[in-house]
């Protein structure tokens, strides 16, 4: 509504909407216009451009009642947030004045307002903008200096140098490894020239390996030191070395298939009733040395064997299990003519630990005595097998004799000592035996008595042992210290030896001679046959008598290195599983009944027929 003040009619045309925020160029263009019979002129002000709308001056209406201009007013406060506009007035002065003067003036301060905004946006687009922002721009880009940084730094900041860079690496990097490299690699050799083809190379195995962790080229170890290259043998000669393993990579695995050289067994030793399980899982590599957690058997049979022709050396630097104080653990270090398994029965029958050449009594089942002093079978291999028999060298006698670098036990030196103490036993196992396991010991030798003496026990109805025994030094065990045992051999009967040793010393020795013929057993041979090699930790009353409580368990057995030499000078030495005239490998794998099952224990046990000889059989019969 309109209304009447101080007796003076002010004509308003009927109002049509129009935005009150227009410039006045925008004004005339649309053709309409407010007059008023009060002008700005009259009262001092000069105006520029045409004239805005007009209001009642009626003390009750002001700029917030006209219903048009409230509408922009509330518009434009909605954007209260963004800097005031130029001199704004307060709302509260907008109110409660009856002078024309202030209603004018109210006008003059509005139409400054709008106008100063679109002032603003000129300067903004001639580039002079100051830090305030076009509220009433529509325009989708009007605040791109704010929104965007510079194209400049688009292009040249960091970022994008070094994405620049890290590119060009990318590409050198690319370069070098797939043309540069395999350009100053290349040998010139053609591969597929027939020329560059190894064609008379020798297999260090005919053994099919999985994925091997640690893959050897050469049979002796890169980690072996060059003056052991060489040792001087019980005979004066030097030997030079042909195998070796120095245990250095960390972690190897001995589970079937995962080693090139040993294997760890999985089943019960029963033939010395042990209390353990031989496990693979307690052998491995750790800190340069082997580490063999009681039970763990770890053999070298079909991977490596050797023999020799011409004599040799064994030898295996060890930390034994324990403190030496206790008896009750039998470490091992020894070796096993390559027809007999260790823990399988069926192949040690018959051929355990026989070393024979002749065919006589010594061959047949008890050596024909009724008195106990044999349970053996007889020989199964005997060098007078009938023809066509399954043997594995007809018209030669086998066996698997053994040869024991170190049996580790205790004993006390006087009955009332509190503890006891470590000794070695160092032995040779062979049958057919002598009568009352007795043999001649004219012929053995110990080197130094004041450490070492003759076993006392010589054997029983399943073995003849010639035994030495050595006390230790309680330092060579647990891991406290290392020390050398092994054994120097030469193969043969009269003329054939064994001398053990302790570190550089020998303990003691023994020739053919001590076990010749004797009474109706003709001689026993110090072993021609390619011994495997056996490293082992167990538990067994078979042994020696234990208390548990004066064991520290876990018991560990480390082994720094095994180490073997031969004769340089001699045409006939062997690292191999089958030296001229000793096959084995065919006759093992043709058996695998036998050689692959531990529960079977016995050779007719596992399936196979006892082989018939010319002394016990009529060859000219079949069976």
């Amino acid at each position: 509504m309109y209304g009447q003040d101080d007796n003076r009619n002010i004509t308003v045309p009927s109002p049509t909407y129009q935005n009150p925020f227009r410039t006045p160029v925008q004004s005339e263009t649309d053709g309409q216009e407010f007059t008023s019979d009060l002008s700005l002129e009259e009262k001092g002000f000069e105006v520029s451009s045409p004239s805005l709308p007009c209001v009642s001056v009626d003390n009750d209406i002001g700029p917030y009642n006209n219903e048009v201009l409230s509408q922009s007013l509330s518009f434009a406060q909605e954007f209260s947030r963004y800097p005031p506009l130029t001199n704004e007035t307060p709302k509260e002065e907008y109110h409660g004045h009856t002078s024309s003067l202030n209603k004018v003036a109210i006008l003059k301060q509005i139409y400054d307002t709008v106008t100063g905004v679109f002032r603003l946006k000129e300067t903004e687009e001639k580039g002079k903008a100051d830090e305030s922002i076009d509220i009433f721009s529509t325009s989708e880009f009007s605040s791109d200096h704010i929104r965007h940084v510079d194209e400049l730094d688009d292009y040249l900041g960091w970022g994008r140098f070094c994405d620049i860079m890290f590119l060009i690496f990318l590409m050198l990097g690319i370069t070098l490894l797939f043309i540069v490299f395999p350009v100053l690699t290349f040998s010139g050799n053609d591969p597929f020239d027939p020329s560059n083809r190894v064609t008379n190379s020798k297999p260090l195995t005919d053994h099919l390996f999985g994925n091997l962790r640690y893959l050897r080229t050469s049979l002796i170890d890169k980690d072996t030191p060059v003056n052991a290259y060489e040792k001087i043998g019980a005979n004066g000669k030097k030997y030079k070395l042909v195998f070796s393993d120095e245990f250095n990579d960390e972690g190897r695995s001995f589970y079937p298939g995962d080693d090139q050289y040993w294997e760890a067994v999985n089943l019960h030793y029963a033939a010395t009733n042990d209390l353990e399980w031989y496990d693979p899982d307690a052998a491995t590599t750790e800190n340069g040395t082997l580490v063999i957690t009681m039970g763990c058997t770890l053999k070298s049979q079909l991977k490596l064997s050797f023999r020799y022709a011409s004599g040799g050396i064994f030898e295996v630097s060890a930390s034994l299990a324990g403190t030496g104080k206790s008896a009750g653990f039998w470490p091992g270090l020894w070796t096993l003519g390559n027809l007999g398994r260790p823990g399988y029965l069926a192949t040690t029958e018959g051929v355990w630990p026989y070393s024979y050449n002749e065919c006589d009594s010594g061959i047949t089942p008890n050596q024909s005595t009724p008195d106990g002093l044999s349970y053996l079978p007889g020989q199964k291999l005997s060098s007078c097998a009938c023809p066509g028999e399954d043997h594995p060298s007809l018209g030669k006698g086998r066996g698997a004799p053994e040869i024991d670098a170190l049996e580790g036990s205790n004993t006390k030196l006087h009955d009332d000592d509190p503890d006891e103490i470590g000794v070695a036993c160092q032995s040779g196992q062979f049958a057919p035996f002598d009568l009352y396991y007795y043999p001649d010991y004219r012929f053995i030798a110990i080197h130094n008595e004041s450490v070492t003496c003759m076993n006392t026990y010589t054997g029983g109805p399943f073995q003849e042992a010639l035994s030495g025994v050595t006390v230790l030094n309680p330092e060579w065990y647990d891991r406290k210290g290392f020390q050398t045992y092994g054994f120097d051999y030469m193969p043969g009967t009269s003329d054939g030896y064994i001398s053990w040793f302790i570190g550089k010393n020998k303990t003691w020795t023994m020739t053919g001679q001590a076990v010749k013929s004797n009474g109706n057993i003709g001689p026993r041979i110090i072993s021609e046959e390619p011994m495997s090699i056996i490293l082992n930790l167990a538990i067994s009353k078979n042994w020696a008598y234990y208390y548990f409580h004066r064991l520290q368990f876990p018991a560990k057995l480390y082994i720094d290195y095994v180490r073997i030499y031969q004769d340089p000078e001699h045409t006939n030495m062997h690292v191999t599983c089958d030296p001229p005239g000793y096959p084995t490998t065919k006759y093992i794998a043709a058996h695998p009944k036998a050689y692959l099952n531990p529960n079977a224990t016995s050779w007719e046990g596992a399936g196979y027929r006892w082989p018939k000889n010319s002394l016990m059989h009529d060859c000219g019969t079949s069976s």
